[in-house]
């Protein structure tokens, strides 16, 4: 049941930096010219936000129709800037997201009090984000604000019941409940599927995906992927091509990838992988850190497969990512060639598996941390190549030297001693040192 292929349950590793590509860097209903451009781009996120269910805004609505906010300057600001997070929060660029909502949300408390129905949506959106962040202690705390807002909502409200419900869930995923967390999302997903306008909001597909991505991790694939594939058809159907929907094609693809291997059934998760390839190299023009992941998952899947010369072009792909992306002297890149190493060894392709293990080896001695299990490790590898290609001389120097390392670290009667030692004698045997090898 063990398959290689990790969940990336959020974005944290993949893009989790401030940059923002909008370059908007304040919101001003009264500004003239380009500052005028910068708010109507804001608005039209807002606007597109609330039409596509992101904010769960009952309360704005009803607002809007009486027009309590009309000519407020502060409450257009704050607005403007809930539309920049749920802009920037589709394209990935999370810390910059994370900030536009805690703009809106200081101006709408400033003008509106904390105890604003609104604040409970804008609460609980900031909470996504910090998900999406790896930031579930932060998190935790702006989804038990929104709880208890959401609370004080009126309970004839239809869509109260579902909100705290959803809220609840997703404080308990933080928290590290996740079977709470998935009761209490099953319910709230009962109460959206028995209405059909409120099944097709990218807030029910959050719902989804969080509930997706607690039993995948749990290995409950076949009802992961059925939550998965929720969210990605009303994410692609409200949004298209975006980094949010190519994020869902990747869990998607690798929750059906470790479903499909444990089943060994036939494989259909590459193209969901493939597909969210294609959408972030659309969406990000050159080599991005969410793009190599993505390979990353196409060549382990393919290793899995047995299928190394593929999966060695995928690693390879990788490899080239990774060093234009965090240089020739990165630990990932040392990572990544242990992979490529290996399916080259794996296609018998000795000697460019020696070349790209001894450059990962290279990687790992630059560190001024004690790594001599990896370097161990590497070695082994590289002498294993040596022994293919009936190098016996250079295989024994290098298993040798494994030997060595392996017993300062586990003693000599331990299983990896033992098994470098096995591999010596075999190789002295091969060379008709039979006295050595005895």
């Amino acid at each position: 049941d063990s398959v290689a292929l990790h969940l990336e349950h959020s974005t944290k590793s993949m893009m989790n930096a401030s940059f923002c590509s909008d370059g908007i860097d304040f919101i001003d209903p009264n500004a003239t010219d380009e500052g005028q451009g910068d708010f109507d781009f804001a608005m039209k996120a807002y606007v597109n936000g609330i039409k596509c269910g992101h904010f769960d805004f009952s309360d704005i609505a009803a607002a809007e129709e009486s027009k309590a906010w009309e000519g407020n300057d502060q409450i257009l600001a704050a607005k403007g800037y809930m539309g920049l997070g749920f802009a920037r929060q589709c394209k990935g660029e999370l810390e910059s997201s994370l900030d536009a909502y805690t703009t809106s949300l200081e101006l709408w408390e400033e003008e509106m009090g904390q105890n604003d129905p609104v604040n409970a949506s804008i609460q609980f959106t900031i909470g996504t984000v910090l998900i999406e962040m790896q930031k579930q202690l932060e998190a935790s705390s702006h989804f038990t604000k929104a709880l208890h807002l959401f609370k004080c909502r009126n309970p004839a409200d239809t869509g109260t019941r579902p909100s705290i419900l959803s809220t609840e869930g997703m404080l308990f995923s933080v928290l590290g409940e996740a079977h709470r967390a998935i009761e209490c999302f099953r319910q709230a997903v009962l109460i959206y599927q028995s209405s059909p306008s409120d099944s097709m909001n990218l807030k029910f597909a959050t719902v989804m995906f969080e509930m997706g991505s607690l039993l995948s991790q749990k290995g409950h694939y076949n009802e992961s992927a059925n939550c998965f594939n929720f969210a990605l058809e009303i994410r692609r159907h409200l949004l298209g091509d975006s980094f949010v929907v190519a994020r869902t094609h990747y869990s998607l693809g690798v929750t059906k990838a470790s479903q499909e291997l444990r089943a060994n059934t036939i494989i259909t998760s590459a193209s969901h992988l493939e597909e969210a390839l294609r959408i972030c190299q659309q969406e990000f023009e050159t080599d991005h850190l969410q793009s190599a992941f993505i390979v990353h998952a196409l060549g382990v899947l393919n290793e899995r497969r047995g299928d190394f010369l593929a999966a060695s072009a995928w690693f390879a792909k990788e490899r080239s990512m990774r060093m234009a992306l965090s240089g020739e002297d990165h630990e990932t890149v040392a990572a990544v060639s242990a992979d490529l190493g290996t399916c080259y060894y794996n296609s018998g392709k000795y000697d460019l598996a020696i070349s790209t293990f001894e450059d990962g080896l290279r990687i790992i001695l630059l560190s001024e941390n004690d790594r001599s299990l990896e370097v161990a490790e590497a070695l082994y590898k590289i002498a294993s190549c040596h022994d293919s290609l009936c190098k016996y001389d250079a295989a024994l120097e290098n298993f040798y030297e494994v030997k060595k390392i392996r017993e300062s670290l586990f003693g000599m009667e331990s299983s990896p001693v033992i098994q470098t030692m096995l591999r010596i004698g075999n190789i002295q045997l091969c060379k008709g040192e039979i006295k050595k090898a005895l």
